[in-house]
């Protein structure tokens, strides 16, 4: 995958600064220090648009210019630069802008309080072993930390939404606490951290995107404030759950479906090799192809809302315990598709009180 995802982000760059020298027009102040960086003035504020030396190590960006504030950094202005190890940035900095520091190996950075935006890949393929992201930043774009050996991550406070593959493949990360404010994890977000084992969650999430934990091979517990930090529990504002969010995560062992939930997705757990534990939420009407698939599961509740189980969703024995929270009757209008192992109507424990 990380091949891929740097193939994808070359890709990105080459299509995107093409664009900029074939469209980009000209008219603006340029200025250049002593370090070979150039800067752009554009509206009584300076962005630095290109750097002269790419053997560089290491660049230390002004706040200011002739009194004339230093606020952005352009999209791939430190790209590729491979011999880049520090970055000062100023307190005056804003915005850094997508892919601009991708594939650098800088190890350590500061970013600065003002910081209102942080593009897709800013970081991306970088050595950082650790990140603090400032208060400012509402939203972490996609790919943005993408393949990075991060160990520590702090989040901001009013962090609302954490984009496509923005920590895919830090398989350095041991832990992660989403703040309070976070509605939605996309998809990949977390894919491939093949040393997250701790998740604590938000218990305003409402959306985990598709593969957003897949290959999380060390993922043991997934937590919510107030919950039991042993097992899986997702904050009960959920409502979607991705295709393939939790494949692979062999080490989770019991599984809470929150009742908001009403469609369980492809392979969502497939391959959770020990499970053996499931509850599925109150609301949940459908439990897509193999949902289950792979993971041993002893005890399994089902509910009444349940209308479709699809092919191969579960790989249950003749010994799994199978509670259906509704009566007989209406355990025959379910669709179950084949596959499904021992999931037989003989198998069942019905509510006799339903």
């Amino acid at each position: 995958m990380k091949k891929a995802l740097k193939y994808l982000l070359s890709a990105t760059v080459l299509a995107v600064v093409g664009f900029c020298f074939a469209g980009c027009g000209g008219g603006e102040k340029t200025y250049e220090d002593e370090q070979g960086v150039v800067y752009s003035l554009k509206n009584n504020k300076y962005t630095v648009t290109s750097v002269k030396d790419k053997n560089a190590t290491t660049f230390d960006i002004p706040e200011s210019i002739n009194g004339t504030p230093v606020t952005a950094l352009a999209n791939f202005v430190f790209a590729e630069n491979l011999n880049l190890k520090t970055v000062t940035l100023p307190d005056s900095l804003e915005d850094i802008g997508n892919y601009a520091f991708s594939y650098c190996p800088v190890d350590s950075i500061t970013l600065p309080q003002n910081l209102k935006f942080l593009g897709d890949g800013a970081f991306a393929g970088c050595a950082l072993k650790e990140i603090t992201i400032p208060d400012g930043i509402t939203q972490i774009e996609g790919h943005t930390f993408a393949s990075n050996p991060l160990m520590t991550v702090n989040l901001p406070a009013n962090l609302v939404s954490i984009g496509n593959q923005a920590f895919a493949e830090c398989e350095a990360l041991q832990s992660i606490t989403l703040p309070q404010k976070v509605e939605t994890i996309g998809d990949s977000a977390f894919s491939d951290c093949t040393s997250l084992s701790e998740v604590k969650l938000p218990s305003n999430l409402t959306s985990i995107g598709r593969k957003a934990f897949s290959g999380c091979s060390e993922l043991l517990r997934v937590s919510t404030e107030g919950g039991n930090s042993q097992y899986f529990s997702l904050p009960q504002t959920v409502t979607e759950i991705g295709d393939s969010a939790f494949m692979n995560c062999a080490k989770l062992k019991l599984v809470n479906v929150p009742d908001n939930v009403v469609t369980l997705g492809y392979k969502v757990f497939d391959q959770c090799t020990s499970v053996t534990a499931v509850t599925i939420g109150n609301k949940v009407e459908t439990i897509a192809d193999g949902a289950f698939g792979g993971c041993p599961i002893t005890s399994l509740y089902l509910p009444v809302s349940l209308k479709e189980i699809g092919y191969g969703a579960f790989s249950l024995k003749d010994t799994s315990a199978i509670f259906y929270a509704g009566a007989e009757e209406q355990w025959d209008k379910i669709a179950i598709g084949e596959h499904n192992g021992y999931l037989k109507k003989s198998n069942v424990t019905f509510n006799t009180a339903a």
